[in-house]
């Protein structure tokens, strides 16, 4: 099944409010937090996009409505390819991006890990330190879940970004136990303190 290379064709073959919706909240912070697979697309991101969110920083989600249907394209844009107007703009007067994704399970890894990326080493690494120190299992991404394209949207904030991509089993976890959540929520929190007092 092939998937849209652009959000704006995607736009033009899909029904908003059917097919997919947008929100956003732009509260002149200096991170940004974006799912742009939530829902049905990549389960789960967008209620942790959420969380992490709070009421501080701002907040962007995509989310696909629909499943996947034979012989029409997917919901999913590639990260390098994903443009959206009040992203960008948000974007530009930001220092950071964190986008969540989801990752499907790998060999030779646990079942619930987290894979981190971004051009934003710091930032990834106090995120790292915080969810390790947390008990969540954390390992470096590679290939396309490695976060380094300087297109991928994630990149675009003067300071860069840093990508998580949640393992399904993770995000399932974390969805269905909100102790284990806030866990998780609140050990990135942390790390956007010791980042912001460096």
């Amino acid at each position: 099944m092939t998937e849209y290379d652009s959000l704006d064709k995607l736009k033009e073959n899909e029904v908003e409010d059917v097919d997919w919706r947008r929100f956003f909240q732009d509260r002149d912070s200096w991170l940004i937090v974006a799912a742009p697979h939530g829902r049905t697309i990549e389960p789960f991101t967008e209620l942790i996009a959420k969380e992490i969110a709070g009421e501080h920083f701002s907040l962007f989600i995509f989310e696909g409505l629909r499943r996947k249907i034979p012989d029409r394209k997917w919901l999913h844009v590639r990260s390098e390819r994903y443009n959206d107007p009040d992203l960008a703009r948000m974007q530009k007067l930001a220092q950071v991006t964190l986008s969540i994704h989801g990752a499907e399970n790998r060999e030779n890894l646990p079942e619930k890990v987290t894979h981190m990326g971004g051009t934003n080493e710091e930032l990834r690494d106090f995120v790292w330190s915080a969810l390790d120190g947390a008990g969540f299992s954390i390992v470096l991404g590679t290939d396309h879940l490695a976060g380094r394209d300087p297109n991928n949207f994630v990149n675009r904030t003067k300071a860069g970004g840093v990508q998580l991509e949640i393992s399904r089993a993770e995000r399932e976890a974390l969805a269905d136990n909100s102790a284990r959540r806030l866990r998780y929520v609140d050990a990135i929190r942390e790390a956007f303190l010791v980042y912001q007092r460096k």
